[in-house]
């Protein structure tokens, strides 16, 4: 299926009985999907997170169908991003969450 001019990739899966798609390229590069500590070896952080897919159309459904979410890229440009954006503000400071417990 081709979405927005990229050539896509279904996949399909389960998970806490709801019926997930993802429709995915890996013609653009890698977009990290978040996970938090209880999605880490989720299927998501399995077989997403560790390759050159971008997520362009991910709906989630129940058990009968009804669709419950859905995520969709509607536009794509590529530009040239100044590296002064990716530099951290002169207030930043590290916070180091190895102490939190997620519940």
């Amino acid at each position: 299926k081709t979405i927005l001019g990229y050539k896509c990739e279904e996949i399909f899966f389960t998970e806490n009985g709801s019926k997930n798609t993802i429709w995915v390229t890996n013609e653009i590069g890698n977009l990290q999907m978040p996970i938090t500590p209880i999605q880490q070896n989720s299927f998501l952080d399995k077989s997403l997170n560790d390759k050159n897919y971008f997520a362009i159309l991910f709906t989630t459904t129940d058990k009968n169908d009804k669709l419950i979410s859905k995520i969709e890229v509607k536009s794509i440009s590529k530009t040239t991003l100044d590296d002064s954006l990716f530099t951290p503000p002169s207030d930043y400071s590290k916070m180091d969450l190895s102490q939190v417990k997620f519940d």
